[in-house]
């Protein structure tokens, strides 16, 4: 499911005092099957950018299209509950949305609630589960009794049992400690392989440099640029971007000035930082 914004702006609190245009023409294209992540400084809209992709939000200006899909102001969108099935957005802090009594429950309660029946229902939660490396001995536990992670798993699977065809992030790994986040990705990265299209919106510039195919840099509700982690970071403009240089990224770049070839195409992390600099040495 290819996606396309066309000149689209959205404007909250539309003639009152808190007037505030948070997208202004915005046009671009995310592939279908890509991994592309959204970046930019706080306020630059990327929040409510993502909420464009599946009806929370329609343009003031402009249209969404996303396969068969159209969405315009002030026009009914008639099938808008199959567009959610297939477009899932994961919010920051999904957690705080559990509300059943069991980790089962909770999973199932999204498929139910597209028409799924009980045994359907079931099974789509059981295979999100374990995607998300929830073992069954939890699903009978309240989701308020795991831990944080556990219950951010939990709620991430109640929207992989949707099955959606493209998935969407809103600051995933936030407040995840390092072991948690190389969790996380590496399962957004392996239902990425299985044809999601996946869209990230993250401040760590680290797991896009590992992670994304595609950056889309807005700010002040334009898009700035649009260009591959390597090409973005090696723009010479970067520092105008308001974005943080990846750590792995500056390190690479500090051993080049110290003449250690590095093929900085190469460097998506430390692992393969690693690889670079033992065949700068195997070299001499």
């Amino acid at each position: 499911m290819p996606i396309r914004f066309e000149k689209v702006s959205y404007t909250y609190g539309k003639k009152t005092p808190f007037e505030y245009q948070a997208l202004k023409d915005i046009n671009l294209e995310i592939l279908e099957g890509s991994f592309t992540a959204i970046v930019g400084h706080t306020g630059s809209g990327k929040s409510t950018l993502i909420q464009h992709l599946n009806g929370l939000l329609l343009p003031e200006e402009g249209r969404v299209v996303i396969a068969d899909f159209v969405l315009e102001a002030k026009k009914t969108i008639k099938n808008i509950k199959a567009l959610r099935k297939q477009v899932g957005i994961v919010f920051q802090f999904p957690e705080y949305q559990l509300f059943e009594s069991t980790v089962l429950k909770d999973v199932m309660f999204a498929p139910k609630n597209f028409g799924a029946t009980e045994e359907e229902a079931k099974a789509k939660a059981q295979k999100a589960l374990e995607l998300v490396k929830i073992p069954p001995s939890y699903y009978e536990k309240s989701p308020f009794a795991l831990s944080g992670g556990e219950r951010r798993r939990v709620a991430i699977a109640g929207i992989l049992a949707m099955e959606p065809k493209i998935l969407v992030l809103d600051e995933p790994t936030a407040g995840l400690d390092p072991k948690g986040i190389d969790e996380m990705m590496h399962l957004f990265k392996e239902i990425h392989d299985k044809g999601t299209t996946v869209i990230l919106v993250s401040h760590d510039m680290d797991v896009v440099l590992e992670y994304a195919e595609k950056v889309i840099v807005l700010q002040d509700g334009k898009v700035l640029k649009i260009a591959s982690p390597t090409e973005l970071f090696q723009d010479e403009n970067f520092e105008s971007y308001s974005l943080e240089m990846p750590i792995v990224y500056q390190f690479a770049v500090a051993l080049i000035k110290k003449g250690i070839a590095i093929d900085l195409t190469k460097v998506k992390n430390p692992e393969t930082l690693a690889k670079e600099i033992v065949k700068a040495r195997d070299v001499k």
